[in-house]
């Protein structure tokens, strides 16, 4: 039965795209500064700069749901961070965004609420750095880190010294800074508000999508079960067993995570990583029982500061590797296959107007020197991609497929459809693949021009010299250069159709009509009619950017039932026909 798959986004998940590749941008760009010239307080000042960017969005785009859909859309774009760990920054940042939107929400889309939610978005940045800590070091640190509070009110005299007093300060302190944020982005969205700026400055890229990601190399959801497995096992052990006794299966796991990720530990090579894991074991060997034994060096606190190491080695191995697995094709796998396919859409735009975005971004000196002003711009300049944008994606080509199993009749299917087309006046351009037969069944398939009619050897099952190979079968040279031919000549002039037949696994995997449908789907708005195998249907969907997808089964559908239907889709106004 036919079925039409919708690819239209939203427009708050359009602008959530738009907010959430300029949050990225600061993540990625202001974050790798403040990281590598080693600013205290990194996270609190991305954090600073989060809240003023979301609550300056807010201002000019009045959007329910906005700051989540954007933090949601930041938070997977940075997945193509060069930072080597991207769980823990992805879960803070889609928490910042879950309470400011929780505030605005309860109380309104008003300055109270943009404070109040500006402030506990701000100490959430805190409140994450401390649960990072507890559980990459366990609670022992605690103990550490009372006993040297005690010791250093005693060595100043302050007996009495409340460590209440200290916490209530740091959070008072990271409050104001959050309420500032939420003030200064509900300035600089007010005057983003009221500067003109010329749009379609920054345009989406020809490929949208999740980029690739290099050096992955095999990976499996199985991976991410793994490496769960193995945390947990490890940390029970670690807090069960005494430290000879859990160090060799900790550190073997690390061992195996630093072999098979090795790009992903850069952390373990910077000096600083070892210097911090050697001051906690001295700490810990120091101030464990707080010098109440009469000698500093005590050998139960250095069993401890042993032991909290070997806890964080194996959280940190295991949690870049857990990111690196992250990266995969996994993610967007699950968001479109279960229910998700707004998220993958909206991300996949933020994918291809992010690089746009990152360079429109000013220098970072001058956002220190006047931060309302430039984040005015800079927000102005990003809200002004929106129209552009939207225009955009409501031309992308419509895509009409035909799918079944292998052998079906899929092109069959397709040459009595095209009679059908035919003889209602569409004209067709493009390639259909006609099985070639002896005497033992299909050896392979040829080539046809729908146009001229002429022929090409194209696929074959018995090897031949120079051609490329895939599966069990081998690919003809010539009869790829006859598509690609055949393709070149298709212009929007005399064509009402462009047909493909087929785009299967050789395709996503770059080769093939892989090229040819990328070139046709970024110059020309033409319709298209393609035959796709079931089992790769949805990734073949989302490997291109298209727009609306109608979808025949020929193992099931009628085609004189579903033509009508078939004509509605191919000349519906917008998408498909925008020149």
């Amino acid at each position: 039965m036919s079925r039409h798959i919708s690819t239209r986004l939203s427009e708050s998940w359009i602008k959530a795209a738009v907010a959430g590749s300029l949050w990225a941008s600061f993540e990625i760009i202001i974050g790798s500064f403040l990281h590598n010239l080693r600013i205290p307080f990194a996270g609190t000042i991305l954090a600073f700069a989060s809240v003023a960017l979301v609550i300056g969005f807010v201002q000019v785009w009045k959007v329910r749901g906005l700051v989540w859909k954007a933090g949601l859309v930041a938070a997977l774009l940075k997945s193509i961070s060069p930072s080597a760990i991207i769980l823990g920054p992805m879960v803070g940042i889609f928490s910042e965004a879950l309470i400011i939107e929780l505030f605005i929400l309860l109380m309104g889309r008003n300055l109270p609420a943009y404070m109040l939610g500006g402030a506990f978005a701000v100490l959430s940045a805190l409140l994450h750095k401390v649960v990072s800590l507890l559980v990459i070091y366990g609670f022992d640190l605690v103990v550490i880190v009372e006993q040297l509070y005690r010791y250093i009110i005693r060595q100043l005299g302050m007996e009495k010294g409340d460590p209440w007093l200290l916490i209530g300060a740091i959070v008072a302190a990271y409050c104001l800074a959050g309420i500032l944020a939420a003030i200064t982005g509900y300035v600089a969205g007010r005057r983003a508000l009221q500067l003109q700026v010329e749009t379609g400055h920054i345009h989406p890229g020809s490929k949208a999508g999740f980029p690739e990601q290099e050096g992955l190399g095999r990976s499996s959801p199985w991976m991410l079960l793994f490496h769960l497995a193995c945390i947990v096992l490890c940390l029970y052990v670690i807090n069960t067993l005494p430290v000879q006794y859990s160090l060799f299966p900790a550190l073997g796991y690390a061992a195996f995570c630093l072999f098979r990720y090795k790009r992903s530990m850069r952390s373990f090579r910077k000096p600083s990583f070892w210097l911090w894991f050697m001051a906690i074991t001295l700490l810990a060997a120091i101030f464990w029982n707080g010098l109440s034994k009469g000698h500093v060096w005590d050998l139960e606190g250095l069993m401890a500061g042993i032991r909290m190491n070997l806890r964080a080695v194996v959280i940190l191995t295991g949690f870049a590797a857990l990111s690196q697995e992250l990266r995969n094709p996994l993610i967007r796998t699950i968001l479109y296959h279960h229910g998700f396919a707004s998220v993958y859409h909206s991300v996949s735009l933020a994918f291809s107007v992010l690089p746009g975005i990152i360079g429109s971004l000013p220098g970072v000196r001058k956002i220190m020197a006047s931060p309302v002003a430039s984040l005015g711009m800079i927000i102005s300049h990003s809200a002004a991609v929106y129209p552009s944008l939207k225009a955009e994606l409501a031309c992308r080509n419509r895509v009409l497929i035909i799918t079944g199993e292998v052998q079906q009749g899929k092109t069959g299917f397709l040459m009595k459809l095209m009679e059908l087309l035919t003889a209602r006046g569409i004209r067709m351009k493009g390639i259909i693949a006609p099985g070639v037969h002896d005497e033992g069944g299909r050896i392979g398939y040829n080539l046809r021009d729908i146009q001229s009619g002429r022929e090409q050897v194209y696929i074959r099952n018995l090897h031949h010299e120079g051609w490329f190979r895939h599966g069990k079968y081998y690919f003809s040279p010539e009869g790829l250069a006859f598509g690609h031919e055949i393709f070149s000549r298709i212009g929007e002039e005399n064509t009402d159709l462009v047909v493909v037949d087929e785009v299967g696994p050789v395709e996503l995997r770059g080769r093939g009509w892989s090229d040819d449908l990328e070139m046709l789907t970024s110059r020309t708005k033409l319709p298209m009619l393609w035959v796709v195998r079931k089992r790769i249907l949805k990734r073949a969907i989302r490997q291109w950017n298209i727009g609306e997808v109608l979808v025949i089964d020929a193992g099931s559908d009628s085609l004189p039932a579903i033509l009508d239907e078939i004509l509605e889709f191919l000349n519906a106004p917008g998408e498909g026909f925008c020149h």
